[in-house]
């Protein structure tokens, strides 16, 4: 319950800081209020369940906020963190990467080189060398292509699944390529 209680109100501590640095004030407070009416629904089962994915939320809404901010090295550590816990966080460290290279890409690596030494410190070397090759191992491995509709991850691929078929694996890449690469070119062009 205390870990339900905790994530439920970083969620909500998150929501509000982005709410208040990202969105324009313009907005007004109604159209404010309503994107928590909007998130918070979409939270409650992983509030419910206790999953770690409140928590990258937070950690990612906080990364762009300090980013705002111009608070660089906290916006690294914080999406750096997230990614300790799972690895797609990570992308939005390459975006802010795209969009802000001069501001990002020493302290990603200093954030990321403290957290790697604090891992080798902490723990005998041999065993953590061992569990990031086990990590490395289950990245390469993880096939989620054979998964059913009820047991796989709700996500586009579901939808695509549901609508039009299941689609070949290569295709669903290329579809995954191309997101990833607009999305890389607006922030270019946000930097530009």
């Amino acid at each position: 319950p205390l870990w339900r209680l905790i994530s439920t109100g970083a969620l909500l501590a998150a929501l509000g800081w982005w709410v208040q640095t990202i969105l324009p004030a313009e907005l007004g407070k109604n159209r404010r209020a309503l994107i928590f009416l909007l998130v918070l629904p979409l939270a409650i089962s992983s509030l419910n369940n206790g999953q770690v994915n409140p928590l990258l939320i937070v950690l990612i809404l906080g990364a762009l906020c300090a980013a705002n901010r111009d608070w660089w090295m906290l916006a690294c550590l914080l999406v750096i963190v997230a990614g300790i816990f799972k690895v797609y966080p990570l992308a939005i460290l390459g975006l802010l990467l795209i969009a802000y290279p001069r501001q990002v890409w020493w302290r990603m690596i200093l954030v990321a080189a403290a957290f790697l030494l604090a891992t080798l410190f902490l723990q005998h070397p041999g065993y953590v060398v061992g569990r990031y090759e086990e990590w490395i191992h289950a990245l390469r491995t993880d096939n989620r292509d054979a998964w059913g509709i009820i047991e796989g991850p709700r996500d586009f691929r579901l939808l695509l699944r549901l609508l039009v078929g299941d689609p070949p694996p290569l295709v669903y890449q290329a579809i995954q390529a191309g997101a990833a690469i607009f999305v890389a070119w607006l922030c270019f062009q946000a930097r530009r």
